[in-house]
């Protein structure tokens, strides 16, 4: 592990307070890009082939609303972990194994992920226009798909969670000055809550009455209210920092 200097730290780029200490590009994060963009292209709208008539084409274009919001869920993922790899430049043995971990997890969530989304835009904001491409025979399976849609959740959640908690842990070693320390603190807490509540869904999904765990996706609006919540509280403790 890298140990920084405070001549080297005064040198680093800076990024809304925070100093950058991986600008440079490594294998890992070439490696772990190139996995996040292989994913995104199974969610491409055709299905991988090209419409052969107008109709064909009508139903590629009603998957656009799905694959907006697959592809912005995956999004979020990546850009934690870029800022995450760009502001602490830290690989060492537990960082790599989550970041290998991540890669593996969006490789398989990609495909739940893209399922969830159809089926709650086909059956809940537009019943009947758009095509929900996961046929489900009964509760049952929709349940297993939102038990399967939020283990997933939790586990990538929960590799977030746990590299800011690494980051935390070598903060002397990455010479985390206290404003970066606290920024640091508000990455585990938002991807805290976002487990947690992952965790709570799938839950809710396998362990509650049919009748209830079909409502175990809307415990994710949680989230809009929670995070921002989050980030309110150590932004404050950021300005008094600034401000000493």
């Amino acid at each position: 592990m890298k140990l920084w200097t405070d001549t080297a730290l005064n040198q680093l780029p800076v990024n809304r307070g925070f100093r950058l200490r991986g600008e440079s590009m490594t294998r890992l994060e070439v490696f772990s890009d190139a996995a996040f963009a292989f994913a995104v292209t199974t969610l491409v709208v055709t299905g991988g082939e090209i419409p052969g008539n107008y109709d064909e084409l009508i139903i590629a274009l009603k998957k656009v609303p799905s694959f907006v919001l697959s592809f912005a869920q995956i999004i979020v993922f990546w850009i934690t972990h870029r800022s995450w790899s760009r502001r602490y430049g830290l690989e060492d043995f537990w960082t790599t194994f989550l970041s290998m971990a991540m890669v593996f997890t969006i490789l398989v969530y990609v495909f739940p992920l893209r399922l969830i989304f159809s089926l709650f835009i086909s059956f809940v904001i537009a019943p009947g226009w758009f095509p929900a491409e996961f046929e489900a025979t009964s509760q049952e399976e929709i349940l297993g798909l939102f038990i399967i849609y939020g283990a997933g959740f939790s586990i990538l959640s929960a590799i977030l969670m746990f590299l800011y908690v690494r980051s935390y842990q070598c903060k002397q070693s990455l010479g985390l000055n206290l404003y970066e320390q606290n920024y640091t603190k508000l990455g585990i807490g938002i991807w805290a809550i976002q487990l947690f509540v992952g965790l709570a869904s799938a839950a809710t999904a396998w362990l509650m009455p049919v009748a209830i765990g079909m409502f175990s996706p809307f415990l994710y609006f949680i989230l809009p209210i929670a995070i921002p919540f989050c980030v309110h509280h150590y932004e404050k403790q950021a300005r008094l920092l600034q401000d000493v």
